[in-house]
């Protein structure tokens, strides 16, 4: 492909060569056809010369570049010469490296972490099976009779260990999936069976809301799939919807099979997702706060797990939700299980400070302005970098912020989320 650069400087010099020559021509009376002639041969000449200097070595510089937005770390350039392009070419070959090395350093500090957290969470789940056990004993009468005041002391300490428990039985499938270790369990399952079960298991959860659950499945494939992963992603989305429910409320269970793929997704009606959670809601214990939810307490790690476990099979996850009428959770099953898993990290991603780091680029180049134009990005739903960089071209186009400006808050934007782990869309 030929750069514009060089594209315009060929132009430019036929267009001089051209004047030139109508000059001579004219002037010193050169036949025009030996003119134009050796003005198309200078035009030549210039333009192999100037694809040798300049082309070749910036095709160079775009391939490396594409390589590292994808995330090899290994590309270099290579461009020897004693000009300032070789000059450029050593230290972008530098800087590689060193991006290079500290991905390296990154990628063993979050094996590390996660052998940690795995083996912190076996460890304090040891001691929790005979904990509960004896805790049980007590109040049963097994070591004789409680008063009142013994019994209620006993229950509160079962119930926080109950919670402990579950607390690290979540951490303990983090670390699975983050180091690719999570059990999968195929055989061929009927999907309609699979959710009618479940459904009819979660009318047991919170009795007292009164919930109805109702199924909208359409004909569905039997596939080989995990129906106990698959029960265990719907049950967590349906205990929060029935959490976020008004009393006496509904939830909608649908499920349809769309080319290669079964799309799920739970409805419910209540108090919706608020816009500043939006972009927060898949974080590792973070909760939403409703006074519908707010009573049932929980890890706040579902559906951390849930985007673990669809992500771990190829499939997505994402919501729809407005304030004041109830929230939809959709995730897809692909009808080809995947059996060689990747690792996905959930428990300490950049998400976490997102947030507070976007916000300080706005405020950085836009000042006080940035604020309102931060709430606007937020209030527009869930935030990565491909709508972020979507909406800094939007503010370019508004003149509310040049070129320059916006590709430097780009740079930035991208290195909040990660260089070379998103997809950056055609400028």
């Amino acid at each position: 492909m030929v750069s514009r650069v060089i594209t315009k400087f060929v132009i430019y010099t036929i267009a001089a060569g051209f004047l030139t020559t109508s000059f001579f021509s004219l002037v010193f009376e050169v036949p025009l056809a030996l003119a134009l002639a050796g003005t198309a041969i200078f035009a030549t000449l210039s333009f192999i010369i100037a694809s040798d200097v300049f082309v070749t070595p910036l095709e160079h510089f775009t391939k490396v570049a594409r390589e590292l937005e994808r995330g090899n770390y290994k590309a270099r350039v290579g461009w020897k010469g004693d000009d300032e392009i070789g000059e450029l070419s050593g230290v972008f070959d530098r800087a590689i490296a060193r991006l290079e090395r500290v991905e390296r350093e990154r990628k063993q500090l979050d094996h590390a972490k996660t052998e940690f957290m795995s083996i912190t969470s076996h460890e304090l789940r040891s001691p929790m099976t005979p904990m509960k056990a004896q805790l049980e004993m007590l109040l049963a009468g097994y070591f004789g009779k409680l008063g009142q005041r013994q019994r209620k002391s006993l229950e509160l300490v079962l119930r926080n260990t109950k919670r402990l428990d579950r607390i690290i039985l979540d951490l303990l499938e983090i670390s699975r999936i983050e180091a690719a270790r999570l059990r999968f369990s195929f055989e061929r399952t009927n999907i309609k069976k699979t959710v009618q079960a479940l459904a009819e298991e979660m009318k047991g959860f919170m009795p007292e809301k009164r919930i109805k659950i109702e199924l909208r499945l359409q004909k569905l494939p039997d596939i080989q799939a995990d129906p106990a992963r698959l029960s265990q992603v719907l049950r967590n989305l349906i205990n929060n919807a029935m959490k976020f429910s008004k009393n006496g409320g509904r939830i909608v269970v649908s499920a349809r099979s769309e080319k290669n793929e079964i799309t799920f997704s739970v409805q419910d009606f209540g108090a919706g997702i608020g816009k500043q959670s939006k972009i927060r809601i898949f974080e590792p214990f973070f909760q939403e706060q409703s006074v519908f939810s707010r009573s049932f307490g929980g890890t706040g790690l579902g559906l951390a797990i849930c985007k673990g476990i669809v992500e771990a099979q190829n499939g997505r996850i994402w919501f729809e939700s407005e304030q004041g009428k109830g929230t939809t959770f959709y995730f897809t099953l692909p009808l080809t299980p995947v059996r060689e898993l990747k690792p996905i990290n959930i428990l300490f991603s950049k998400k976490s400070g997102m947030d507070s780091g976007l916000r300080a680029i706005f405020t950085e180049h836009l000042g006080p302005m940035g604020e309102i134009e931060f709430e606007r990005l937020q209030h527009k739903g869930e935030i990565d970098y491909v709508h972020v960089h979507m909406f800094l071209k939007e503010l370019e186009q508004k003149g509310v912020i040049d070129n320059l400006a916006r590709n430097t808050m780009d740079m930035k934007v991208l290195s909040v989320f990660g260089v070379g782990k998103m997809e950056v869309p055609p400028a």
